[in-house]
């Protein structure tokens, strides 16, 4: 079955390639997307919290999700002071369109108010730094700024920094190691490729997923982690197996992948199988990262069994 699909990719080179490409391109325009649809969202369906957001919700019109808390700290202050506090804070509120202050309360020196809107989490986090910049403008300078919009705000950048930096270290490191098992020669760019590949597809499917189901913020590095570590793996198997077949010219990339490739399609299964458990645990957080580990072996098996005869025919020999 292998042998037979890698001859298929070897007889349509141009149109297998194009496909991928196109795979890779939609995936790289949903990976720059799929950061406005994940979510922080630890919420547990049926579980109490849950029940109390949703009385919240419906009987108090309190929307958890989209929720600011502002903390501003003051020393002493008199009743009209603290007045004009409060018209401040309202005044900064105003910035999120459909906004109110639903609680506020001065006590201790700190006063405290929560903003309520209708914007579900993704959106109403793009309003957090427009509401500490309107803060400042207000003259409650120091203001802080949280609740689960703020958090996710702040979150994001930080877990794109350590994708950034993570890339990096993960591909030079995986550059020598390539440079150390294989060599240097051309050989050395199959994994690169087809992590590249991978992942990129791997996050345009995700990007869809994410439209109908949640997605935390942690799915891109776990799919990164995986798909580099699979392509790693799968191809330094493959590439080994088909320099050893060197001798039999003819039938070298069929005996490649009858041995080689046949055993990254099991791997790919096994793992996706033992990943996908988590698909069944009965939180959303823990689901999303199920649906990923699921995307990945299973792009990965159909990068083995297309692209890399591809890539082995070009790139693979001594």
């Amino acid at each position: 079955m292998l042998a037979k699909c890698a001859k298929f990719s070897l007889r349509a080179q141009r149109p297998v390639i194009a496909i991928w490409i196109a795979l890779s391109a939609a995936g790289v325009f949903g990976g720059v997307q799929l950061d406005k649809h994940l979510t922080t969202s630890l919420e547990i369906p049926g579980s109490a919290s849950a029940a109390a957001s949703n009385v919240l919700q419906e009987r108090f019109l309190e929307n958890t999700e989209g929720s600011f808390t502002v903390l501003y700290k003051y020393k002493q202050a008199t009743a009209a002071q603290i007045a004009d506090f409060k018209a401040s804070l309202a005044r900064a509120a105003s910035v999120i369109p459909g906004s109110e202050i639903t609680q506020e309360k001065a006590f201790a020196g700190t006063l405290y108010a929560t903003i309520g809107t209708s914007l579900d989490l993704n959106q109403a986090s793009q309003y957090t730094e427009d509401l500490r910049a309107a803060l400042k403008l207000n003259s409650l300078d120091g203001a802080l700024v949280t609740g689960p919009p703020a958090i996710k705000a702040d979150v994001v950048p930080i877990l794109a920094s350590d994708l950034q930096r993570g890339q990096l270290i993960a591909i030079a490191l995986a550059l020598m190691l390539l440079i150390v098992a294989l060599g240097f020669s051309w050989a050395v760019l199959i994994p690169l490729i087809f992590a590249f590949t991978t992942i990129t597809t791997s996050l345009g499917i995700i990007y869809l997923l994410a439209q109908k189901f949640l997605m935390v913020l942690y799915v891109p590095n776990i799919v990164e982690l995986i798909g580099l570590g699979l392509a790693i793996d799968y191809s330094l198997i493959m590439v080994h197996r088909y320099r050893q077949n060197r001798d039999l010219i003819l039938d070298r990339m069929e005996k490649t992948m009858q041995t080689a490739g046949r055993t990254a399609v099991i791997s790919g299964l096994t793992v996706a199988l033992g990943l996908a458990t988590l698909i069944f645990v009965p939180i959303p957080f823990v689901r999303s990262l199920g649906l990923a580990c699921l995307v990945v072996p299973l792009v990965s098996i159909a990068a083995a069994a297309t692209l890399q005869p591809i890539l082995l025919k070009h790139l693979g020999g001594d």
